[in-house]
């Protein structure tokens, strides 16, 4: 597990794109699977005393202050649920060292532009997409950090100590007054990613997004973010 005494120093970086898609042999498809081959180097400082950020900032990035850890893990084949998916990219993010308060953004980066496109690309005959993950990272102690650096806090973590990413659902409010509108152009509902029947109703954003009521609604109970563009919606608690 990624060690909770460490935290991110400044931007993460992550990259995803589609390697593969291919058709099991002897192996009949349900829906189309996602296969992660995920690869995270992380730097981690070996700097005991803290340095003045603005005034030192080339001095601290130097390769002596840094050591080196590349790991590699594998996210089996999971079908298109974010969910599902967020939950088993945390984890092996976590089992590669990155901590967990920068796993949001890494997910979102992987989950939405590029395993949501490949889906479309490929929504024939069901394939397994085979994505590549690129993950660099420099994390330093909290303790040094809290002495006088700067860091990037991008997801509060579950209470119960795991490394789940701590999802906000949107408000009761909002969801009970989804707007229904009847669609005139072919689209696909990107949480099912079935298509959405031209002429038929469906639920759409204010991002102007469709998806189907019982996918919408089901996804709005967990995240109150649009799965597509990440337009935020209002929470109970703000």
């Amino acid at each position: 597990m990624a060690s909770e005494s460490l935290k991110v120093v400044g931007e993460t970086h992550c990259k995803a794109w589609l390697q593969q898609a291919f058709e099991p042999e002897n192996e009949s498809l349900p829906c189309t699977k996602f296969l992660m081959d995920v690869k995270a180097t992380v730097r981690r400082c070996l700097l005991q005393q803290p340095i003045d950020f603005n005034e030192d900032m080339s001095l601290f990035l130097e390769d002596d202050n840094w050591s080196v850890d590349e790991n590699e893990d594998t996210v089996e084949p999971l079908a298109n649920n974010p969910f599902d998916l967020a939950n088993a990219i945390s984890q092996t993010l976590s089992r590669l060292q990155v901590p967990s308060h920068a796993h949001q953004d890494m997910i979102d980066t992987i989950i939405l532009p590029e395993a949501f496109k490949a889906a479309r690309e490929h929504c024939g005959a069901p394939k397994v997409l085979r994505i590549a993950v690129r993950v660099d990272v420099y994390v330093a102690e909290k303790n040094y950090m809290e002495e006088g650096f700067g860091g990037t806090d991008v997801l509060e973590v579950e209470d119960d100590g795991s490394d789940q990413p701590a999802f906000v659902p949107a408000s009761r409010a909002f969801i009970e007054k989804l707007e229904k509108a009847r669609v005139e152009l072919s689209t696909m509902c990107s949480i099912c990613m079935e298509d959405i029947v031209v002429g038929s109703e469906a639920n759409r954003m204010p991002c102007s997004h469709f998806y189907h009521e019982g996918c919408i609604v089901e996804w709005l109970q967990k995240s109150r973010f649009c799965p597509l563009c990440r337009y935020s919606l209002p929470a109970d608690h703000d």
